[in-house]
């Protein structure tokens, strides 16, 4: 009984063994994850045709995105230029006025920002130097009033070297003071000054 036991014992020992592949353990751990089912495996081959057909998706995404952009910009160049009485519709967002500004139409309405050289002392300098660009003259010395001949060589006060933006006519008018308006000639562009009819009246 223990010569069979001891038999038993030798070819126990001696019965060969099957050796497992590292992979067959993975695939056994795997199938106690997924069941019964086989565990998904990609080969390299299958995993470099997936990568490709994403890249393929996604260049052909971003072409028409940029087909569709460039379509856009050619649709909107491509509108026509419409215009009504008074508007000109220049692009498919904007749109412009027809005309001539306000400024354009009365001279003296245009805004200016004045800044007078250090060697204008006069009234009359100042004012001729203010005139120079604005298609308006000051009027000749002989057809100019006593009065106004007079206020024209006053000195130019300190205030009035500098002025911010405002209409020319409102500079002219600032600069002469209350006691005068401004006499304007539109045919010739020339200007003039009167002694307002208060002061006429008072005096």
């Amino acid at each position: 009984m223990f010569a069979n036991r001891s038999v038993l014992c030798i070819l126990g020992d001696k019965s060969p063994k099957k050796a497992q592949h590292p992979e067959h353990g993975l695939r056994i751990h795997a199938r106690e994850r997924f069941g019964d089912h086989e565990a998904p495996h990609h080969s390299q081959g299958q995993t470099m045709r997936i990568h490709r057909l994403f890249s393929t998706q996604r260049s052909m995404l971003l072409g028409g995105l940029a087909v569709a952009i460039a379509n856009n910009g050619v649709l909107a160049a491509a509108q026509p230029i419409t215009s009504s009485k008074n508007v000109t519709q220049v692009d498919r967002y904007s749109e412009l006025t027809a005309g001539p500004t306000f400024e354009q139409r009365d001279l003296l309405a245009v805004t200016v920002a004045v800044s007078i050289p250090n060697n204008i002392a006069s009234l009359g300098g100042a004012l001729r130097w203010i005139l120079r660009d604005s298609g308006y003259r000051l009027a000749a010395d002989s057809v100019i009033p006593p009065g106004v001949h007079s206020m024209l060589k006053l000195p130019l006060p300190a205030a009035h070297r500098r002025l911010g933006l405002m209409p020319l006519k409102e500079v002219l008018a600032l600069m002469v003071g209350p006691e005068f308006h401004i006499v304007q000639d539109p045919v010739h562009r020339l200007v003039s000054f009167e002694r307002c009819n208060t002061v006429q009246n008072s005096s």
